[in-house]
């Protein structure tokens, strides 16, 4: 019964908000808060055949401002991109985003898609360079042996481009599922690994220019934030299991 309770309060709560606003406009949607994760793969340029792709992370948080009377919005956010060249190598992108995007449909479609431009900054350090070394402890000697050696010499991109293409399924009328694909096109940058074996004696080079296939999934809530008869019903519907 409690359970009950607070499902009936729960959707009293929701109605009283579906009746300031019954329908939802695009016309009223000012703005909008969006948070995405995904995978990062970059395209390698020369890189042995067991090692075939290269898959980092990537998280962003980012505000997009909807022009009035018009398909086209401007965002801006923060993106945090995850490069892995091997399992040991990697580099980590700390990046301002600004761009557009363009609305392919009308208001009036249940599900909408954009294609956008944006690029982004990188304001972290752009290069590094070093040595990893692993061993194997050999039981019979007893001694750990130098197996194999990583020589990288990474320089990251100051700027990237990303030309996307993007979808966006309304769970309620101002609550999104999104899921967006970009190609980053990271401007003067050059990352190389020289993994040197010795058991056996083997030299393979990793290498890759700057470009990364993203693809990003998230939710994206408009604001003024209001809801619907229609997505009190929604709530309604699924607390007590229609």
């Amino acid at each position: 019964m409690n359970g009950q309770r607070i499902g009936w309060l729960l959707v009293l709560l929701f109605s009283f908000g579906s009746v300031r606003a019954q329908r939802y406009t695009e016309s009223e949607r000012r703005w909008s808060f969006q948070g995405t994760i995904g995978p990062a793969i970059s395209v390698l340029s020369q890189h042995p055949s067991h090692h075939k792709s290269s898959t980092g992370f990537t998280a962003a948080l980012g505000v997009e401002y909807y022009l009035p009377e018009s398909r086209f919005s401007l965002k801006a956010g923060y993106l945090s991109e995850e490069i892995n060249l091997t399992s040991s190598v990697q580099k980590n992108l700390t990046q301002l985003e600004l761009g557009g995007r363009y609305y392919i449909f009308p208001e009036h479609f249940w599900v909408q898609a954009y294609g956008g431009l944006s690029a982004a900054w990188n304001f972290a350090s752009r290069t590094e360079s070093g040595v990893i070394e692993h061993f194997h402890y050999n039981m019979i000697t007893e001694k750990s042996e130098l197996t194999r050696q990583e020589h990288y010499d990474l320089k990251s991109p100051r700027l990237s481009l990303m030309p996307g293409i993007g979808l966006e399924i309304p769970l309620l009328s101002c609550l999104m599922l999104t899921v967006e694909y970009q190609f980053r096109m990271g401007l003067g940058a050059n990352h190389t690994v020289e993994d040197r074996s010795f058991a056996p004696v083997r030299t393979d080079y990793i290498r890759a220019k700057g470009f990364r296939h993203g693809l990003n999934f998230g939710l994206k809530i408009d604001f003024p934030f209001t809801l619907t008869q229609g997505d009190g019903d929604a709530i309604f519907d699924w607390i007590f299991g229609r």
